[in-house]
């Protein structure tokens, strides 16, 4: 028997008699709106079921998860979805008896506690999520036994400490998302060998010291987010062995050192690279190349990386769509230093107090799609060819500059605005 109440408006008490339902095998509830309105109370004692799977999301059980131990019951559990259904407390031993449990999401709930050690019995184990409580401590060593795992999210708890190999044994996770915690040390070279990982997010976190370099680079690894700790040292060369990256997050570190932009070349799946905020990294500004590197990058953002001339790489990309220069020290910027670049439709070079914008051609030739261009804060005294030959236009911010008067011909665009 299957029942399923999803995406309707309950309210009111949920009848406790339906979990004694004796043939129930699936029971799923959704109630979106008004969001808690239905409270839902489990059976407290003598509950055995042939229930498979139990999804409740957006009700209100309201009570301490030690008040659910009843849970522990249902033996022939496989799925269990309490998300966001307002649960508080931690979570009882009695959890680890659902040992045919393949799905397991108990988050944006208010846990708190540590994971008990009881987690080690979910050998069957394949989803899990417990992203958005306040879980706490390091991550356990019952984490060994989920060897079957594809999915894990603990995002956005107050997890600490390091990540040890010990605690993992994860060769088929698919998805693991750590952001948004308090682990620290350095980031182990071995999750970017993990063979089946496709998606890895680390960012928010309190992660130091470099990158370390590492051998056999996953084959699988597409989406790699670390932004926002404490990383130093340069991009280890190992980076840009992940071949098969199509987005790479390394902005608000520490990261120092010259980067070499011809690495950009293996990478020829990437279409969104995020440097910014390091302030002390720089880059070879090489010559102007005739090759074109990562030909699949369209958002690239550099800003506050402590660059003091054009990085000549960039007018190789010739896929770019987003560029982001902004927080830098570059001086000059010439038109046809973007000659190749004719999908680009957002440009950002506010923030560098010295620039000068200079064409010696029809600008329209060079960015037929532009619809966006920041020039704040950039010591600007009048308008150039540069931006009045911009006949896309859409978006303008010339804002905290010195100009002092602004001509009525000054755009060909009819509909641009100026912020």
């Amino acid at each position: 028997m299957v029942l399923s109440l999803g995406n309707n408006h309950l309210h009111g008490e949920l009848p406790e008699g339906i979990f004694r339902f004796p043939y129930l095998q699936k029971l799923k509830i959704t109630n979106y709106f008004p969001y808690g309105s239905l409270e839902v109370n489990f059976p407290k004692a003598n509950w055995s079921s042939p229930l498979r799977s139990l999804e409740l999301s957006f009700v209100n059980l309201a009570r301490e998860l030690s008040l659910l131990s009843s849970i522990g019951n249902l033996r022939f559990l496989e799925v269990l979805d309490l998300f966001s259904c307002n649960l508080k407390g931690s979570i009882p031993e009695s959890f680890g008896n659902l040992t045919r449990l393949t799905y397991l999401d108990l988050s944006y709930n208010s846990i708190i506690g540590l994971l008990p050690s009881s987690f080690s019995n979910f050998k069957q184990l394949r989803y899990l999520d417990l992203s958005a409580n306040q879980l706490h401590g390091q991550i356990a060593r019952a984490f060994g036994n989920l060897t079957k795992l594809f999915y894990l999210s603990l995002r956005r708890n107050q997890f600490s400490g390091q990540l040890r190999f010990s605690v993992f044994d994860l060769a088929n996770i698919v998805y693991l998302d750590l952001s948004g915690n308090f682990l620290s040390g350095r980031i182990p070279p071995w999750l970017f060998t993990l063979p089946s990982l496709f998606v890895l997010h680390l960012n928010d976190n309190k992660f130091t010291g470099p990158i370390d370099q590492f051998e056999q680079p996953s084959a699988s690894l597409e989406y790699v987010d670390l932004k926002n700790n404490e990383i130093n040292g340069p991009i280890p060369s190992s980076v840009f062995a992940l071949v098969n990256l199509t987005y790479l997050d390394l902005s608000s570190n520490m990261l120092t050192g010259i980067s070499e932009p011809n690495n950009l070349s293996k990478l020829n799946k990437l279409e969104i690279l995020d440097l910014s905020n390091n302030a002390l990294l720089s880059f070879k500004s090489g010559s102007k190349a005739n090759y074109i590197m990562a030909p699949n990058l369209s958002v690239l953002k550099l800003s506050t990386c402590n660059i003091s001339e054009f990085p000549y790489f960039v007018g190789t990309l010739e896929g770019l769509e987003h560029l982001d220069l902004s927080c830098n020290k570059i001086r000059v910027i010439e038109a046809d230093m973007f000659s190749k670049l004719k999908n680009l439709s957002w440009l950002d070079l506010s923030l560098n107090s010295q620039i000068s914008l200079s064409t010696s051609t029809d600008v329209s030739l060079f960015f037929p799609n532009l619809r966006s261009l920041s020039c704040s804060s950039c010591n600007i005294s009048e308008f150039s060819d540069f931006v009045r030959n911009l006949e896309g236009l859409e978006y303008l911010d010339l804002s905290y500059n010195r100009i002092n008067v602004i001509e009525t011909y000054v755009f060909k665009a009819q509909e641009s605005h100026v912020a």
